[in-house]
């Protein structure tokens, strides 16, 4: 079996909350890593795409998507790119929430 040579991934700084918790806190972890020997794109949008429970969230009501640089464009070989953003905001209502980031050639 092949490596890939683009991958990303995803975590939370807190995968448990209880009823009742304050959910502000929830913070989702973003990683790309270009193993390649290419500069690619890494075709990031003003925010990342995340579908949770089979909708899509609308973060244009997060404020700002935080500094950005080069990389966001043009990952160069062997480098990652790493971000992060605050969500805690939809997951408020007790239950089993099943997330992904869908970008473009890669879903998590």
């Amino acid at each position: 079996m092949t490596a890939k040579k683009f991958w990303a991934g995803m975590s939370v700084n807190q995968p448990l909350f209880w009823a009742g918790q304050n959910t502000n806190l929830l913070q989702f972890n973003f990683a790309l890593v270009n193993e390649s020997d290419k500069v690619i794109d890494p075709k990031i949008p003003g925010y990342p795409r995340l579908i949770m429970n089979g909708e899509e969230l609308d973060l244009t009501l997060i404020p700002g998507s935080g500094p950005r640089d080069g990389r966001f464009k043009a990952l160069p070989p062997g480098d990652n790119l790493q971000f992060g953003m605050g969500a805690g905001q939809f997951f408020n209502k007790p239950g089993v929430y099943s997330v992904y980031w869908q970008g473009e050639g890669f879903y998590l």
